[in-house]
């Protein structure tokens, strides 16, 4: 019996499943005696075996599934799930699974006459799975179980017919786990209903993938025609594991394991402002000859690395240092973030430094000494940058999590979040680091906390351009880089 339906099915003819490489394909068509027979014969014996029964039902019509759904309302079972990829007859044969529309309708009749817990199998043959997962919520499920099978064909070479009778089937097997993972994961970010996580779970590592990767639960199908006893030792590996590692290494509430965020944080390429010694602040700089240089360096560093995202300050010699990167990654659009810009320095940018010291003597005593205290005539104070930058950090963090994202930023945002980073609070900035000019800094992001995982980085560069920066005084301006 595969599934449950208002009325008997006789299923599709063979031939209706069929080996793969790592996996199968089956077009068996919901071949079931439907749900009297199954409440008259079956469950009797079922509720004899000591274990929770969830009643899988399928419909080619919502009114199908209502009907099945109410007459399970006073049977002993434990829970329903929907099997949502089924054609809708009277949609011209469109799955309900498919939309959000056809999720959220079948899900929102069933609820108003459906008694028992109910869950949702979603289909993986959409372009966003947790859209569809958001659509059963919002409808009432009370989880979600995925994934279906995958649209598939196999193919006789000696017929030159398909294998199977009805063309295409349902793929399933080891070959489908690492599709399911990343869509348990993308639903997990999305949903705060329990996930039943399903496809292609074979062993109890895949198990503790699936659980990691946002899953409450999980379902064995396939295993089972190659080991009958594959989910008692998927059961037995599982406990072992958690006795080995300690039980909260699996997660309990069904969010997954904390996703650790990567985020390159990289300084400006040397502009004429840095060659000329001046307070550049939001003074929109050329990029120097040296610092055209190190762009292509700093490309190069960055050409075979895994990226998902590419930020940028608005100011022209941070979007050149972005742009670098992108040159390699031509399918990513670079994203100017005002967040990451400089200091907004007033009435000091674009000054020399020995002009700052003489025009503004206290608040360059303030930066020698005490920049967290530093309050820039006309324009901002550190306390706001600091939270202006962290704002951003953690928004890109939110919008990016699990991701490799890079961010092309300056010196003054750099040495803010080096204080959060490393100090916890802005008074941190005291001790900052001093980021040289494409200095790349690696930031791990994961379960709220942040650690790096280095800083200032110039191995990109020769020797000659490598020369690692000094803190710069507005009273001893040779110290400057």
């Amino acid at each position: 019996c595969k599934g449950t339906t208002l009325h008997p099915r006789p299923g599709n003819p063979p031939p209706r499943v069929t080996e793969t490489p790592a996996g199968m394909l089956n077009a068996v068509g919901l071949q079931n005696p439907g749900v009297d027979h199954f409440i008259e014969h079956d469950l009797p014996w079922l509720n004899q075996q000591g274990t929770r029964i969830i009643a899988n039902l399928a419909g080619s019509a919502v009114e199908d599934y209502c009907q099945t759904a109410e007459k399970l309302n006073d049977a002993p079972i434990d829970m329903i799930e929907l099997n949502i990829s089924c054609p809708n007859v009277k949609e011209g044969g469109v799955q309900f699974g498919v939309t959000a529309q056809g999720v959220e309708g079948v899900t929102k009749a069933v609820r108003k006459v459906c008694q028992k817990p109910l869950m949702v199998k979603l289909s993986p043959n959409v372009t966003d799975i947790s859209e569809m997962a958001l659509a059963a919520e919002s409808a009432g499920a009370d989880a979600v179980s995925l994934i279906n099978t995958l649209t598939g064909m196999r193919i006789d070479i000696n017929t030159r017919r398909p294998i199977i009778r009805n063309n295409t089937g349902g793929l399933s097997g080891p070959a489908v786990l690492p599709v399911a993972l990343r869509m348990v994961w993308q639903t997990a970010q999305k949903v705060k209903i329990p996930i039943v996580g399903l496809g292609g779970v074979s062993t109890w590592q895949d198990a503790v993938e699936m659980l990691l990767a946002g899953a409450s639960a999980i379902q064995v199908g396939t295993a089972i025609f190659t080991d009958p006893y594959a989910p008692i030792k998927i059961r037995d590996g599982l406990l072992e594991y958690m006795e080995k590692n300690g039980k909260v290494c699996l997660p309990v509430n069904g969010r997954g394991a904390a996703m650790v965020t990567k985020i390159y944080l990289i300084r400006h390429c040397q502009s004429m402002g840095n060659v000329q010694h001046r307070f550049q602040g939001r003074f929109d700089a050329e990029v120097s000859p040296d610092g055209a240089k190190q762009l292509e360096l700093l490309g190069l560093r960055f050409r075979n690395q895994p990226i998902d995202a590419i930020y940028t300050s608005p100011l022209q010699r941070a979007r050149a240092t972005a742009e670098a990167i992108a040159r390699y990654h031509p399918e990513l659009e670079v994203k100017e973030e005002p967040g990451l810009i400089e200091i907004d320095c007033g009435d000091m940018e674009n000054l020399l430094l020995a002009e700052v010291a003489e025009r503004f003597p206290q608040v360059a005593r303030d930066w020698d000494q005490s920049p967290d205290l530093c309050q820039f005539p006309g324009g901002e104070n550190m306390a706001q940058v600091y939270a202006r930058v962290n704002r951003t950090l953690d928004r890109i963090i939110e919008e990016n999590a699990g991701k490799t994202v890079v961010a092309a930023t300056h010196g003054g945002v750099l040495r803010n979040l080096f204080a959060r980073v490393s100090y916890g609070a802005l008074e941190g900035i005291r001790h900052s680091e001093v980021f040289g000019n494409t200095g790349v800094s690696a930031l791990l992001a994961e379960d709220g906390a942040l650690r790096w995982e280095y800083v200032n980085d110039l191995s990109h560069l020769p020797e000659d351009m490598r020369r690692p920066p000094t803190r710069f005084s507005f009273f001893q301006e040779d110290k400057l880089v």
